[in-house]
């Protein structure tokens, strides 16, 4: 299948008490989709999907699976603490009418071998195209050499790649597979090097520029490209150095956008580092400052 452009790897929003809040999603949803998103990856690591319910994680699948027009895919990210639990949000994500299935490798200690028979086994589950997760600091288990061999698993269509190695990403490309980019800070590297898209935390904060990189790179205009990328890289590594989620979390609710604190036992950023966080927000030069959105 044809997988290619922009995927925010959404934020799950919650209440008070960490349950789901339909209806922020419902907003934050329409938000990307009209900053021109491709589709959205649901209950990654961002959407904090495995520190939850399997009956939330399927109630919230539902809802971006139903707030997603014609024409905009959603891959359901279904790793999970067993490969019980991951085969019932598999099917699950099929019956609801998901596009892709993805998986981070399961959690835990295991081979090569083991996460090997458990992507087989996830892969023979489904009639969906499957996405692996290939993210060397989570699973460095899965050497290049493993990736390039992970590859010729039936039914996989290729990679959420979160590494750097953009050498390993042209040798993926080189086997026919889909590369959907996840290191927000070289998107366009990426691209240039090959990548189909990609799939990011800070697509939630800033949808149209991540939007507007690619659209430079489709027309080869790659100077514009990596102009972009190069003024924004600042503002992520201050978002990074406060604390990924629960930044990301801070500056949606600065955009006006309730999604809550994350998860325990995450910690929230303290008043110090929001202050100063959103002071840079703030003070982002143009044109990085012309692309946010705010509600």
């Amino acid at each position: 299948m044809e997988l290619t452009g922009i995927f925010p790897a959404i934020v799950t929003p919650f209440d008070a008490g960490g349950t789901f809040d339909a209806t922020v999603f419902e907003k934050h949803i329409r938000r990307l989709y009209e900053a021109g998103v491709d589709g959205l990856y649901v209950l990654g690591q961002t959407g904090e999907g495995t520190q939850q319910s399997l009956q939330q994680r399927e109630l919230v699948l539902e809802a971006a699976i139903g707030n997603s027009p014609p024409g905009k895919l959603v891959i359901a990210h279904v790793g999970a603490a067993s490969t019980m639990d991951a085969l019932r949000l598999c099917r699950h994500a099929e019956i609801s009418g998901a596009h892709i299935i993805s998986s981070l490798p399961p959690i835990g200690s295991y081979s090569y071998a083991e996460i090997r028979g458990y992507y087989e086994t996830l892969a023979a589950s489904t009639s969906l195209p499957v996405l692996l997760y290939h993210h060397p600091e989570t699973c460095p288990e899965i050497t290049p050499d493993r990736a390039l061999d992970l590859c010729s698993i039936p039914n996989v269509l290729g990679f959420k790649f979160t590494d750097f190695n953009l050498f390993l990403l042209t040798l993926i490309r080189g086997r026919g597979k889909v590369v959907l980019n996840g290191r927000d800070e070289q998107l366009a590297a990426g691209l240039l090097m090959g990548a189909n898209g990609g799939i990011g935390t800070f697509y939630n904060i800033f949808p149209r520029l991540f939007v507007e990189i690619f659209r430079f790179a489709c027309k080869g205009q790659w100077s514009q490209a990596a102009e972009l990328q190069i003024l924004l890289n600042p503002i992520l590594k201050k978002i990074f150095d406060a604390g990924l989620l629960p930044a990301t979390r801070e500056v949606l609710q600065h955009q006006g956008f309730a999604c809550g604190v994350a998860l325990l036992p995450r910690a929230p950023i303290t008043d110090t580092v929001l202050k100063t966080l959103l002071r840079d927000l703030e003070m982002l030069p143009s044109p990085i400052n012309d692309y946010l959105i705010r509600a």
